[in-house]
């Protein structure tokens, strides 16, 4: 089994620096103008890292899959909060112009499908929490369970 968390609105509360289109997806202009070391260490964890420690602990296989392009200061937020992944997909890690400016859905699609034809996760099982329902709908097209992090959240609250 591998675990796949999004970052923002499903481990890490980042309203404050995070505006959203109506369909959920990322405003993309927006985030970057805020995307600064100092906004996101006003970040907080929500109710889904609990179930991410816990599954770390147990030595579960848990990837990182977000739209952010990421910084230095983003992972040394993750390292101070234990969110410690075995791979992070992040648009810093892209190596295409098409990928790096893909929609959500297309964006995280193009990150994991190939990985799906890999020998080595063959008969692996993935489950991704991810609040955006474009991104929730191409993971359950590509057979992937995919949770609402929305509605996990406000049931751990």
């Amino acid at each position: 089994m591998i675990y796949i968390f999004d970052l923002d609105e499903t481990l890490i509360d980042s309203a404050h620096r995070t505006p959203n289109n109506p369909d959920g997806t990322i405003n993309l202009p927006a985030y970057i103008e805020k995307h600064t070391a100092e906004n996101v260490w006003r970040d907080s964890l929500l109710p889904l890292a609990r179930i991410f420690h816990a599954l770390k602990n147990s030595g579960a296989k848990i990837w990182i899959l977000t739209a952010r392009d990421m910084a230095a200061f983003d992972y040394e937020f993750l390292q101070h909060h234990g969110i410690i992944a075995d791979k992070i997909m992040s648009r810093d890690r892209v190596k295409t112009k098409n990928h790096y400016f893909s929609s959500d859905g297309k964006y995280k699609t193009r990150w994991i499908q190939p990985l799906l034809n890999l020998k080595q996760f063959a008969r692996e099982h993935f489950i991704i929490f991810d609040d955006a329902a474009p991104v929730l709908s191409a993971m359950r097209k590509l057979k992937i369970t995919a949770l609402n992090a929305k509605k996990l959240n406000a049931r751990l609250a």
